[in-house]
C-alpha cells in the first residue's frame, strides 16, 4: 500500500487547505483516508478534481460519510464527550473514485469568526494529519 500526506498539522490557522495530491496514475483505485484529530472542532472537506492543472474553481467535495452533506463535522454526535469539547482520535473512511487530484480542506471560521488570537485558535484543537492510502 502506498501512503501520501494530504494534510500536515497546522495549528495557527482558522481555515486552511492541504496541498493537492496527484493520484492520476491510480484511476479507479480504492482509497482510504485516516484523519488524526486532537480536540478538533470544525468541518473537514475532502475534495477532488478532474482537471489536469486544477485552479480553485475546479475542486468539488466528496461525500465520505454517505450522508449527502459532503462534509465531516466534528465533534460528531457519536464522539465521546471530552473536557475540551472537541473530537480526538483517528477516523477512517474508504471510497472508490476515478479522479486525478485529492486534497483536504479545514473550515472553522463559520463558528470561530476570523479575528482570533493564537490561544483561541489552539482551543479549537487541530487535525494532526490526514493520510491517504492507495
Amino acid at each position: 500500500m502506498k501512503t501520501l500526506l494530504l494534510l500536515n498539522a497546522i495549528t495557527t490557522e482558522i481555515d486552511y487547505t492541504g496541498i493537492p495530491v496527484n493520484v492520476g496514475e491510480s484511476i479507479g483505485t480504492n482509497y482510504t483516508i485516516a484523519i488524526y484529530l486532537q480536540n478538533f472542532t470544525g468541518i473537514l472537506y475532502t475534495e477532488t478534481s478532474l482537471a489536469m492543472n486544477p485552479t480553485d474553481d475546479d475542486w468539488f467535495p466528496l461525500d465520505l460519510a454517505n450522508d449527502k452533506t459532503y462534509k465531516l463535522q466534528y465533534p460528531q454526535p457519536s464522539d465521546p464527550p471530552t473536557n475540551e469539547g472537541g473530537a480526538s482520535g483517528v477516523r477512517g473512511y474508504s471510497f472508490r473514485i476515478n479522479t486525478l487530484w485529492l486534497r483536504s480542506r479545514v473550515y472553522r471560521s463559520y463558528y470561530l469568526g476570523t479575528s482570533l488570537t493564537l490561544e483561541q485558535i489552539a482551543a479549537a484543537g487541530s487535525i494532526r494529519k490526514i493520510v491517504l492510502g492507495l
